[in-house]
């Protein structure tokens, strides 16, 4: 090649070189390479803080402290009265003398000694359920005491009468409900056993509209014969905790 053919090829690739600097020289766009650094922080990120892309989760204002979010009010939808489904509470039976330390003549699960007077002991069982009384007052209470002598295997004596269970006091006067005493015989290995006992199942209405059921029935077991003493003073000290309104002796609810 000529000498100045040689001048004239510098000139064009220095002419190309001078195109290339200039447009990098303007802000040209060029590809960012796989290996290219992080960018700056966005703008209005906190620092620290991670990708606003996720889903974000709004604090329910109605929820409880410490619940978790999204759940709201835990007791939401509840119900907050008496006889909501649950099982009624059991009244509970004590005696103003105290619980005797003695074990009742006739054998029975699930009672609980209340006193004792003589060679006689008083004990009882109280119960609740969430169901409505399948009868009246009365014979309700009548079926109950039933049971349970047929439970003992006893042997009746004499007629069904009512009796006052009592509940509270006022001004020294013995305030009670009724309930329905029988007398029978119970044979023990250590000879007949003679027991009253005196049942009483009371419905208790709820703030919802719904009845609960409340049950106490307690036994005096004597050796024979029967000691009248003891069951008038064991059961002038019996307070039962029922949930209803006191009666007048022989005067039942409708």
């Amino acid at each position: 090649m000529t000498r100045a053919g040689l001048r004239a090829g510098a000139l064009v690739a220095g002419l190309v070189v001078g195109v290339l600097g200039a447009g990098a020289c303007t802000g040209s766009p060029t590809p960012e390479g796989p290996t290219s650094g992080p960018s700056a922080t966005r703008t209005g990120e906190a620092p620290g803080g991670g990708s606003s892309d996720g889903p974000t989760t709004t604090a329910d204002p109605d929820a409880a402290p410490g619940a978790p979010e999204g759940l709201g009010d835990p007791t939401a939808g509840s119900s907050a009265g008496p006889g909501g489904g649950s099982s009624g509470p059991a009244p509970e039976i004590t005696s103003l003398g105290g619980a005797a330390a003695a074990a009742p003549l006739v054998a029975r699960a699930g009672w609980q000694v209340v006193g004792a007077s003589g060679g006689c002991v008083l004990s009882a069982r109280g119960t609740g359920d969430p169901g409505t009384p399948a009868a009246g007052a009365r014979d309700a209470s009548t079926a109950l005491l039933a049971e349970t002598v047929t439970a003992d295997g006893g042997d009746l004596d004499g007629a069904t009468r009512d009796v006052l269970l009592p509940v509270g006091s006022d001004g020294g006067a013995v305030q009670g409900v009724n309930a329905v005493a029988q007398d029978w015989t119970v044979e023990s290995p250590r000879g007949p056993v003679r027991v009253r006992g005196a049942a009483r199942v009371v419905a208790v209405p709820a703030f919802d509209g719904s009845t609960t059921t409340q049950s106490v029935v307690l036994a005096l077991d004597c050796p024979a014969p029967f000691d009248e003493g003891a069951w008038q003073h064991l059961l002038a000290d019996v307070r039962v905790g029922f949930v209803a309104p006191v009666e007048v002796l022989g005067t039942w609810p409708s």
